[in-house]
C-alpha cells in the first residue's frame, strides 16, 4: 500500500505549518509577549498539534505492524 501523493503533499504542508507556528509562538514568547507561553488559548492549540502528530505516528505504527515494511520508508534499508 502507498498512500497518495495528493495525501502525502498535504500531511507536509500541515507538518511545515506546525513548525512555523510552533516556531512563530515560541519566538512570541521570548521577543514579543513573554506569558504567551502559559496563555491557555496557546497551550490548546499546541496540545492538538502534539495529539495530532501523536495520532498520525500511532496509525503509521500500526498499519505497518504485521506486515514486512516498517513504519518509516527510511528505516527500509537499516540492519538490526
Amino acid at each position: 500500500y502507498s498512500t497518495p501523493s495528493f495525501i502525502r503533499w498535504v500531511l507536509r504542508y500541515a507538518s511545515y505549518l506546525a513548525i512555523m507556528a510552533v516556531v512563530g509562538i515560541l519566538l512570541t514568547t521570548a521577543y514579543v509577549w513573554s506569558g504567551a507561553g502559559g496563555h491557555p488559548m496557546l497551550r490548546r492549540v499546541l496540545s492538538l498539534g502534539y495529539d495530532c502528530q501523536a495520532q498520525y505516528q500511532i496509525r503509521r505504527y500500526m498499519r505497518s505492524v504485521g506486515t514486512d515494511r516498517p513504519p518509516c520508508p527510511t528505516l527500509a534499508h537499516t540492519r538490526a
